[in-house]
């Protein structure tokens, strides 16, 4: 096993993803025991998750916890802050995860670069995702 490998990269494999009909990936992961669906976006720095997926996830926030938190396209992004206990992807594990919560304006929760830094290597190939050796 290479250095560079952590150890439960390793044991998970590989996992290929299909491109979607609509150019992206996407991927059913467990956030905290409850499956979520997100878009695989390599280009976010943290998970996002839609305030409906957080709440499924156990997750609470006030209104007086949301404030301007990211900068995004179409302007500031209001959201909550916290850090994950667990997400599982195929065998692919990780704790105390950097995330977000979006409660409004998100429509797909984003699996970025928090949870995906954790695998080693993520690749396209041609129109498969491929996460892990």
């Amino acid at each position: 096993m290479p250095e560079t490998l952590d150890y439960a990269s390793w044991v998970a494999g590989t996992t290929e993803l299909a491109r979607a009909g609509d150019g992206h990936f996407y991927a059913d992961a467990m956030v905290n025991n409850s499956r979520i669906h997100f878009l695989i976006d390599t280009g976010a720095s943290v998970v996002a998750l839609t305030g409906a997926d957080a709440r499924a996830a156990g997750l609470h926030w006030s209104a007086a916890d949301v404030r301007p938190i990211a900068r995004g396209a179409s302007g500031p992004v209001f959201g909550v802050a916290l850090t994950l206990d667990h997400i599982s992807l195929n065998g692919h594990e990780a704790n105390n995860v950097s995330a977000i919560i979006v409660p409004e304006g998100l429509d797909t929760s984003l699996l970025g670069q928090s949870y995906l830094s954790t695998i080693q290597p993520v690749r396209i190939e041609h129109d498969k995702m491929v996460l892990g050796e």
